[in-house]
């Protein structure tokens, strides 16, 4: 009678051992799989700010180029397939027209490419202080993320604002 108990007992141990393992397991599991989805959204967040950071970088340092300098060669509207760097002032927040004018005609890829941002797409305006467009280059924003940088120029003797919008 004794001998039968101590089976008894040793299988119940058993089955206590196995499902004690399979717990352990599914918390092991559950534990790993929280840390793989967690990982995965930080990581997700962790590139959002990333490509936010550039894309802000990208644009200021673009308007300030267009609105700044003059661009290279300095005279590069006379023929523009021999810009090396696009800009549109005639002096600091100056813009002059016949740089504007040959910058429009451009070739839009051609321009990312000038501005090395061909991951991003882009628009320029020229707006009055009325906020109506007086020019307009580029393509509309379809991103998630668009980043618009608004400085005042002098556009044809009169005061009027550059927006550019960047987008991934």
């Amino acid at each position: 009678m004794f001998k039968n108990k101590s089976k008894h007992h040793k299988w119940h141990k058993a089955q206590i051992a196995v499902t004690d393992l399979f717990i352990a397991i599914f918390i092991f599991m559950t534990v790993i799989i929280s840390i793989f989805v967690t990982w995965n959204i930080y990581t997700n967040r962790l590139e959002q700010r990333i490509d936010y950071s550039n894309i802000i970088s990208n644009a200021v340092q673009i308007s300030d180029i267009l609105v700044k300098t003059q661009g290279k060669p300095v005279n590069w509207e006379l023929n523009n397939t021999t810009v090396e760097i696009i800009a549109l002032a005639s002096s600091d927040r100056n813009l002059s027209e016949r740089k504007v004018n040959a910058f429009i005609t451009l070739d839009y890829n051609m321009t990312k490419d000038l501005m090395n941002i061909k991951r991003y797409n882009f628009k320029f305006k020229l707006v009055n202080v009325n906020n109506s467009a007086l020019i307009e280059y580029g393509q509309n924003s379809t991103g998630n993320t668009t980043i618009s940088i608004r400085r005042i120029v002098l556009y044809g003797n009169a005061t009027a604002f550059m927006d550019f919008m960047l987008w991934k």
